[in-house]
């Protein structure tokens, strides 16, 4: 059986760069270098609850637009 959630790594990277951000400034917000961003990225979005809290409030993501970045909903 697949996973439920699916991780949508190219809408999370489209929202940081439509805010005006860049993957340097969230590696920045989670205290982690770039390269450990990009290995949670690449591993179908291996973020813990409070990276996604912390990604939800500095992106100003909605519910919607989190769920659905995070969780494919």
């Amino acid at each position: 059986m697949g996973d439920i959630m699916e991780f949508k790594k190219e809408l999370l990277k489209g929202t940081v760069v439509a805010r005006g951000y860049s993957m340097q400034d969230v590696a920045e917000w989670l205290d982690i270098n770039l390269s450990t961003l990009y290995r949670k990225i690449s591993r179908n979005g291996d973020f813990s609850r409070a990276e996604i809290k912390i990604l939800t409030k500095r992106l100003n993501l909605d519910e919607q637009e989190r769920d659905s970045i995070f969780f494919g909903i």
